[in-house]
């Protein structure tokens, strides 16, 4: 059973986490939403054929950064969506399954590979910075302007400084019930999708 947990903090720097165990909410539409307007399958402008294990993409300006899991970072341009062009990328250690992209840094959560920061300010030869090696399986990651909250699955939330992104350094952690995934950021309030496997 997955359910989702909200991790209340007073400031991002007091690392105070309070957890509140929710109802799962059971999505009885028959059609994918996107932004509220239906989605069917056949909605799409284009198709990246050497893409073969796309996990999660991020989107900024014209161009999209993905977790292509075995591959690791796959950069591609968007600027004509109808035919995604991969421009660069870079093979991780682990198996890349998200991804967050905040000005010329790119963050992999890369499973047993832990956490990777990517220099892609040239997007056609995106550069590791950094390796963090979660104790367990980074699964997800959220930003805030100098910390990352990694989704570190059985292990928790760990709570890393990256104000120097060569030298991440762990700075707290909160161990979840369950099997933390995935992480968001709403102002002070860390949301974790936490499941009970």
């Amino acid at each position: 059973m997955s359910r989702t947990q909200f991790l209340a903090m007073p400031s991002l720097t007091q690392l105070a986490f309070v957890c509140l165990m929710l109802s799962p909410v059971i999505n009885t539409r028959s059609s994918a939403q996107t932004d509220g307007l239906p989605c069917k399958s056949r909605d799409y402008l284009g198709i990246a054929p050497d893409l073969t294990d796309a996990q999660f993409v991020c989107a900024a300006d014209n161009y999209a950064y993905v977790a292509n899991g075995a591959s690791g970072l796959s950069i591609l341009d968007v600027t004509q969506p109808e035919a995604p062009i991969v421009i660069g990328s870079l093979d991780t250690d682990g198996t890349a399954v998200y991804i967050a992209v905040h000005g010329d840094t790119a963050y992999v959560a890369d499973r047993t590979g832990g956490l990777v920061l990517v220099d892609v300010s040239d997007r056609t030869q995106p550069q590791e910075i950094s390796n963090y090696d979660t104790p367990g399986q980074a699964y997800g990651i959220a930003i805030a302007d100098t910390l990352a909250f990694v989704a570190d699955r059985a292990t928790g939330i760990l709570v890393l400084d990256i104000s120097v992104p060569a030298a991440p350094t762990l700075i707290g952690s909160f161990d979840t019930p369950g099997n933390a995934y995935h992480a968001s950021l709403s102002g002070s309030v860390l949301c974790v999708a936490d499941s009970h496997e």
